[in-house]
This record gives structure tokens, C-alpha cells and sequence, in this order.
């Protein structure tokens, strides 16, 4: 099944990246995008290295999904409440977590859509021992009422 939920989102992905127009008009790739996609992105790991929950939960559109390796395929809210419990809880305090966004590119799909691709870099510290982590991540975005928000 989880199978079935990553050959749909790869389905997805091409064709979005495919696509090149809106109602014949040039779609904007411009770098103001980029960068106001990117902020968007910084502003939601810097939300999760402070611990803030509302932070961290503004970015998730409410009728998207994920899909990860760990988790599997799960609704915007489960990732909502599974930040936000994982936020709240003891064991956050005890790791010190900072994240950097490497090699963010934005593809506009629409007006109100858009596809980032980056790699984050996540840096975690416990106990004196240090983690790095690189993850390629891609997420599909939609702007509703003047905000961008993960949809997938």
C-alpha cells in the first residue's frame, strides 16, 4: 500500500513538473519566488529548532497528506499532532536540534502552486554526541489566502 502512495506521488510530481503554462500565459519562475518559498521553508525549521508548535503547524494545509520512509503515508494533521506532541514532550528539551535548507529550487505549476526541492540539513546533539543527518525532500505547495502551504 505504501507502494501505491509513492508511485502516485512520483505521478504527480512529473506531471506537475511538466507543466508549463496557465491558461496560456508564461508561468513566473522568477527568483522572487524562490526566495519567498525558501523563507517559508527556513521559517517553518527555525519554528521547529525553537520548539514552537503554531509555528511549526502554520505550513501544513489541512487537507494535504506526507508521505515519508519513517512513517509511511499520513494526513496533514497526524503530522501536525505528531510534531506538536513531539515539540511539547520532555525528550524534546533534550536535543538540540538546528536544520540548514542546501539547494533549494522552486518550480511554479501554477499561479497558486509550486514544487520545492532541497536538501535538508539536520544537526542534532544529545548527550554529547553529535548527529548529521541529509535528507532530499520535495514538497508541493499551494497559496491560499496569500499564504503558501505544504499540500503534499
Amino acid at each position: 500500500m505504501k507502494q501505491v502512495y509513492l508511485i502516485a506521488l512520483v505521478i504527480v510530481l512529473i506531471v506537475c513538473s511538466a507543466i508549463q503554462s496557465t491558461n496560456g500565459q508564461a508561468i513566473d519562475t522568477s527568483t522572487k519566488l524562490e526566495a519567498e518559498i525558501g523563507k517559508i521553508i527556513r521559517e517553518y525549521y527555525a519554528a521547529f529548532s525553537r520548539r514552537d508548535v503554531v509555528g511549526t503547524s502554520a505550513i501544513w494545509a489541512d487537507d494535504g497528506f506526507s508521505y515519508s520512509t519513517e512513517a509511511g503515508y499520513e494526513t496533514n494533521r497526524q503530522v501536525k499532532e505528531f510534531v506538536g506532541g513531539y515539540l511539547r514532550s520532555p525528550m524534546a528539551g533534550l536535543v538540540k536540534e538546528s536544520y540548514e535548507v542546501e539547494d533549494l529550487k522552486v518550480f511554479a505549476v501554477t499561479a497558486d502552486t509550486a514544487m520545492a526541492n532541497y536538501m535538508i540539513v539536520s544537526k542534532s546533539e544529545q548527550s554529547g554526541v553529535t548527529d548529521i543527518r541529509r535528507d532530499r525532500t520535495t514538497n508541493v505547495l499551494v497559496r491560499r489566502n496569500r499564504n503558501w502551504q505544504i499540500i503534499a
